[in-house]
């Protein structure tokens, strides 16, 4: 990996793990009261979705293929298929449960 992606890479993480504090804060003071969907819930789920496929693209990058990507990374696709399916489930029920 490029050490210039690496880097882009952390600082998104960053910056993503920080706005969950700040969604919380602003929970805190009320802000979202009128919002009818969990908008926490759905942040994280939509992370762990972004997560989960950048564990894929980050390890295509080594590989030619997404099907040479899988076989190289073996049983361990299934920590990443595991962030994208809890991903989808948090984010679906944020928004399908209201508050």
């Amino acid at each position: 990996m490029n050490r210039n992606k690496g880097l882009i890479y952390f600082g998104a993480f960053f910056v993503l793990g920080g706005t969950v504090f700040v969604l919380i804060f602003l929970q805190v003071k009320g802000i979202f009261d009128k919002i009818k969907i969990d908008v926490i819930g759905t942040y994280v789920g939509i992370i762990f979705i972004i997560i989960g496929i950048g564990i894929i693209l980050m390890q295509s990058e080594m590989t030619s293929s997404l099907i040479e990507t899988i076989k190289v990374m073996n049983f361990w696709i299934l920590i990443p298929l595991i962030f994208i399916i809890v991903g989808i489930f948090v984010t679906i029920r944020s928004l399908l449960l209201s508050k």
